[in-house]
């Protein structure tokens, strides 16, 4: 599958896009031209973008998203602000789905969820996501991953900034979090170097280790 190229301009977006591909597709991406020229305006009330999880045609693909921004002030209900790929943990897919994002920028979610919504992933990594203003579940919505990590960027949300629940190793490095908790669930590894944040991280339920720097 060649990628999805959203070039300059404003992409208006009414309803939820369900993705159940008929032919097999290894991989995913969207990508913007420049993050700061290329907008997407929403208006959902349900989950934005959404891989169907029980399709075997895109088990084992890997998902590139990069280079966009919301308009300033969109409306989102309630569901996922942006994406959604939310696959079970006994699903393959788990041990080889690898989700990738470069330059995000999202602001004004409201009474939105999470920016990204992504279960079952081998590997998620997340570069300079940049969202304000996060739903319920903050920007970022992550469990049962192996592997995740934040690449600068800052993350707000309301109660959290991000939920990470049931992942093996999780990174932070060169973010910064305001006005709200990160929160860790379940997590075996922290790595966190060079991280700001305005109020503490929230440790709910197990996690095995800290490694902190500055």
């Amino acid at each position: 599958m060649k990628p999805i190229l959203l070039l300059d301009g404003i992409f208006i977006v009414n309803q939820k896009v369900f993705l159940s591909p008929a032919v097999r597709i290894f991989n995913l991406k969207m990508i913007g031209s420049k993050m700061m020229t290329t907008y997407v305006y929403w208006d959902f009330n349900d989950n934005c973008i959404e891989i169907d999880n029980t399709n075997g045609n895109i088990l084992f693909a890997n998902i590139e998203i990069g280079h966009m921004q919301t308009q300033a002030v969109s409306n989102v209900g309630a569901g996922t602000a942006f994406f959604a790929a939310n696959y079970v943990s006994g699903d393959p897919a788990y041990q080889a789905n690898v989700f990738q994002s470069y330059d995000m920028d999202f602001a004004h979610s409201f009474s939105g969820n999470a920016m990204f919504s992504l279960t079952g992933f081998q590997r998620i990594i997340l570069y300079n996501p940049q969202v304000y203003s996060g739903g319920v579940y903050g920007a970022l919505y992550i469990e049962n991953t192996g592997y995740v990590s934040v690449l600068g960027g800052f993350t707000t949300g309301n109660p959290y900034a991000f939920y990470a629940y049931n992942i093996g190793l999780f990174v932070l490095y060169g973010s910064y979090s305001s006005g709200a908790n990160g929160v860790l669930s379940n997590v075996g590894y922290v790595y966190i170097d060079n991280y700001s944040v305005y109020n503490a991280l929230q440790i709910n339920g197990t996690v095995g280790y800290i490694h902190t720097f500055r």
